[in-house]
């Protein structure tokens, strides 16, 4: 279900879709309408060469062999926060992305962390998928990887 979850959302994607429904979300507040769950493109971007935030206790991704290709911001109305990315494995074995080779920078300085990644890629596969970064009041402005 997860995997044929993430070749739609990609697909959707590639097809230029706008809104994004995620189906299954279980435990919602009784107040929360399915409209407040539609995700939508986080339209603007600023050059992430313009940011300065002071950030204390900032949050490092762990070195790993990865190289992000490609990213997009998502949002909907009660503030979950994804990205939708692809990675690249540079390396030449097998290695696996996991929370902590990601971080997100919102726009208010924070950081936050990913939730629920562990994926195997092989030598030079590329990777697609949606990344959770949890409920926030502001946008995701920028995503970090550590090359090693």
């Amino acid at each position: 279900m997860i995997k044929i979850l993430r070749r739609t959302l990609f697909f959707l994607v590639l097809a230029g879709a706008t809104n994004i429904t995620l189906a299954g979300q279980s435990g919602l507040p009784g107040n929360i309408e399915n409209e407040d769950i539609i995700l939508h493109f986080d339209q603007s971007r600023i050059p992430i060469d313009n940011l300065n935030f002071r950030q204390r206790n900032r949050l490092k991704p762990s070195k790993n062999d990865f190289r992000l290709v490609e990213m997009s911001f998502l949002s909907n109305n009660i503030g979950e926060r994804w990205a939708i990315v692809t990675i690249k494995n540079t390396s030449q074995g097998r290695r696996f992305f996991k929370d902590d080779n990601i971080i997100a920078t919102l726009a208010d300085g924070s950081q936050s962390r990913a939730s629920g990644l562990d994926e195997a890629l092989e030598g030079g596969e590329l990777l697609t998928r949606a990344i959770y970064f949890g409920i926030h009041k502001f946008p995701i402005v920028k995503l970090e990887l550590e090359y090693k």
